[in-house]
């Protein structure tokens, strides 16, 4: 009975050892300060004293647990730089722990994470230190982290904890027909209101646009493309009446369902400024599903709100971790493309980037927060059946279903394969 017992335990152990890693790729990202807090509370600077670094701020509202005060004081001496950081107006959060008899606690505020101690006369709180190991479970804004109280108050779901990265692009994949000639790089939109996206092929003769059926009919003249002149350069998820539009030759245009048209109103100067990076795509990235841009440079990649005095935001900002952490050889992203999709079917605009070692799946979690997933890669460059880099022609397209992206990739040999983005 015991051999029996260590021979099957025995080859458990080997099946693990054997079975591939992305078969147990979870990612996992709980903020538990809304479960353990005895009490959280929502501020707004009143008044800022700089000489001992002092805010003064008033509560907006308690979100969990009992919390007498109107206001409260709180010293930010450090870390360097952060009191500079805060304004009157600026929101801050408090998290007071069910330990240390209510004189321990986690504020949020200049969008980091601080421990804090109440005073020793108990008059407000002080700022011991940086709180880093809270990035990786919410690295976005004060602001964002406050709207995310005030919803889980209201009963709203939240944000996006869990990814099973694993299972993304591990379909068999799909022949949809052959590529235009020539065709140097592709696009999709949803610009026929079919539930299925309108291939589009940048090609030295222009645009060429393929619709989906039993097989791929080229409908360019139709959808009234073939005078078009340039190339595609970017597919923006929403325009101003929230439907697709495709920059074509620095034109905006539009498609009412049958046809391509120029956006009258609207020119490539309403979308954010381009960032300096190899490629670049514009979705609804920014918290609360603000317009924003993605743009990939060899090192990193950042998120560019709108304005022209906005500050990138970077990659650890989005997602809570370094690149570094995942780039082990320094390869970097060369040759890196990015696109926008939802690939999880949640109405979030979420990004894929591939290049010719690294690729990301980010995955939109809500609140200006992302998932870094990479295993999903990994499993389109197996799922495709042929080498993948950064020069690939492909783009994200609704083909197995309306309410998600596949990924469609043109092969050596020039023929389109969907791989789905799920079983």
């Amino acid at each position: 009975m015991r051999t029996s017992h260590m021979k099957t335990r025995y080859l458990l152990i080997v099946v693990l050892a054997l079975w591939p890693a992305s078969a147990f790729a979870v990612i996992a990202a709980k903020l538990e300060l809304f479960d353990t807090s005895a009490a959280i509370v929502r501020l707004k600077a009143t008044e800022m004293t700089a000489a001992n670094k002092l805010v003064d701020a008033a509560v907006i509202d308690v979100v969990v647990g009992e919390f007498a005060p109107k206001s409260v004081k709180v010293q930010i001496a450090q870390p360097e730089g952060a009191f500079a950081k805060i304004a009157v107006g600026s929101e801050l959060m408090l998290f007071i722990s069910r330990r240390g008899g209510g004189e321990i606690g986690v504020i949020h505020a200049a969008d980091m994470w601080l421990d804090a101690r109440l005073s020793p006369r108990k008059t407000g709180w002080v700022v011991q230190q940086e709180r880093k190991e809270m990035y990786k479970n919410f690295p976005g804004t004060t602001a964002a982290l406050s709207q995310l109280a005030a919803d889980k108050k209201a009963g709203k779901p939240g944000m996006l904890e869990e990814l099973r990265d694993n299972l993304i692009f591990m379909a068999k994949p799909v022949v949809l027909g052959a590529a235009p000639a020539d065709t140097t790089a592709l696009w999709a939109m949803d610009a026929d209101e079919t539930g299925k996206s309108i291939l589009l092929a940048d090609t030295p003769a222009g645009v060429k646009a393929l619709k989906q059926g039993q097989t791929l009919t080229d409908v360019t003249t139709a959808m009234g493309l073939a005078d078009v002149k340039g190339s595609v350069q970017s597919i923006i998820s929403a325009g101003k009446d929230g439907k697709p539009r495709a920059v074509i030759g620095g034109k905006m245009y539009a498609s009412d369902g049958k046809t391509f048209a120029i956006a009258a109103a609207e020119t490539p100067t309403d979308i954010p400024p381009q960032s300096p990076a190899q490629s670049i795509t514009t979705g609804r990235f920014g918290f609360g599903g603000a317009l924003a841009s993605l743009g990939v440079s060899m090192e990193t990649i950042s998120l560019y709100p709108p304005g022209a005095d906005a500050k990138p935001v970077d990659f650890v900002r989005l997602t809570g971790q370094s690149i570094a952490d995942y780039d082990k050889e320094k390869k970097g992203l060369k040759n890196a493309t990015v696109r926008t999709l939802d690939v999880n079917g949640d109405g979030l605009d979420d990004a894929l980037v591939i290049a010719d070692d690294l690729g990301f799946l980010l995955v939109n979690r809500g609140y200006g927060c992302y998932f870094a997933a990479e295993v999903s890669v990994r499993n389109l460059r197996e799922s495709a059946g042929f080498p993948i880099t950064g020069k690939t022609p492909w783009t994200p397209a609704r083909v197995t279903s309306a309410k998600h992206h596949d990924v469609v990739l043109m092969s050596p040999d020039g023929k389109l394969i969907c791989v789905p983005a799920s079983k």
